[in-house]
């Protein structure tokens, strides 16, 4: 039996991952799966359905008790401890199941991105005092969180060795960590549209619109340093989008269609994928564009070197690194060739069966 814990309704990144994985187990005919939080719509799963409506910090506390209650109630009913997985793939989910009691049940819990790097990454672009005070705060609760799961047996399972070796650095060598990196072959994704371009030099990002860490201010500083034929639309919902619309919104040139279900799916219809991001873990946005071979140009990051190769060409973390390699992939036709010679090698090399990779770090069937 998989039992696993969400309080989130998203249909995409670390969200649309963990219903994807849950669904294939169901389908495979792997393992009975139970979900406790909102009504995911997946075929083939028992739900235990927590209304998770938004709120504050307060509601969220109060919300977060309720489901580990019912995990906890659940985890009760079953006769055989041992036979149960419990999943978990994002930080308020390994919260949730601290708070439940689950003796002799089997934790597994999958990192999706580098909260400690992401906090240190905020911390240092941030001046202000009071904010340095809560990713400090918010750092200390992650590595507090791991090491309490830690004790309790959980397996983590992240999506990079260099990943790994970081988190036995801080949790001890014994820790039991296992790598699964992510896929691009997925239901989910369309197969590509062949629409042609009606004009050329047309970029495309596509984001959770954290302007700081997804490096949205580079991609639209780079765009200023390029000629007036290049367009740039940004796809996303986030904090920072109602104020980058009041900022930019004069600019015919920059565009923000907002939340897009399964945005992927625009790719064919642009020159070029923009993947700016000064932190990400193993972005399944670059993936999605490996998937529809478009162009891509991602920014020199761990995560980015991850998924392309250390033989990959990637643009500094400047707005005039971004702006020369996308110039260069859009305007250097012999160039560009060999960089999608190179993304068809990667697109290949993540064409896999992630449930099944994945099910076997659950020691299913």
């Amino acid at each position: 039996m998989v039992l696993t814990v969400s309080e989130s309704d998203q249909q995409f990144g670390a969200h649309g991952r963990h219903k994807e994985l849950v669904a294939g187990i169901a389908a495979k005919q792997l393992a009975q799966v139970i979900w406790i939080g909102p009504d995911p719509g997946l075929a083939g799963i028992e739900v235990v359905e927590v209304p998770c409506p938004a709120g504050n910090w307060v509601t969220r506390m109060f919300r977060r008790l309720r489901l580990a209650r019912e995990l906890s109630r659940v985890c009760r009913a079953v006769g055989n401890k041992s036979a149960i997985r419990l999943l978990t793939f994002s930080e308020p989910g390994l919260l949730i199941s601290s708070f439940a009691r689950l003796p002799g049940v089997r934790r597994i819990h999958f990192i999706r991105a580098d909260h400690l790097a992401a906090s240190e990454l905020l911390r240092q672009q941030t001046r202000n005092w009071l904010q340095h005070l809560r990713l400090r705060i918010a750092a200390s609760n992650v590595r507090s969180l791991y090491r309490r799961a830690r004790s309790r047996g959980t397996r983590f399972v992240v999506q990079t060795e260099s990943f790994r070796q970081r988190l036995l650095a801080l949790l001890g060598p014994d820790t039991d960590v296992a790598v699964v990196r992510n896929n691009c072959n997925r239901d989910s994704i369309n197969e590509p549209r062949q629409v042609p371009s009606t004009r050329p030099r047309r970029l495309l990002l596509v984001s959770n619109i954290h302007t700081t860490g997804k490096g949205i201010d580079l991609a639209i500083a780079a765009l200023a340093q390029l000629d007036p034929e290049y367009t740039l639309t940004i796809v996303g919902d986030g904090e920072d989008l109602h104020l980058l619309r009041s900022e930019h919104g004069s600019n015919d040139r920059l565009s923000f269609l907002g939340s897009v279900e399964n945005a992927s799916r625009l790719m064919p219809e642009y020159d070029m994928l923009v993947a700016p991001s000064r932190l990400d873990a193993y972005p399944n946005v670059v993936l999605e564009g490996l998937w529809h071979r478009i162009p891509i140009v991602a920014s020199d990051i761990e995560g980015h070197r991850a998924i392309l190769g250390e033989d990959f060409p990637l643009a500094p973390l400047t707005a005039a690194g971004l702006a020369q390699c996308i110039r260069r992939r859009a305007e250097d036709d012999e160039f560009n060739r060999e960089i999608l010679q190179l993304q068809e090698l990667r697109r290949e090399n993540h064409i896999f069966d992630w449930v099944a990779e994945c099910a076997r770090e659950l020691s299913l069937p």
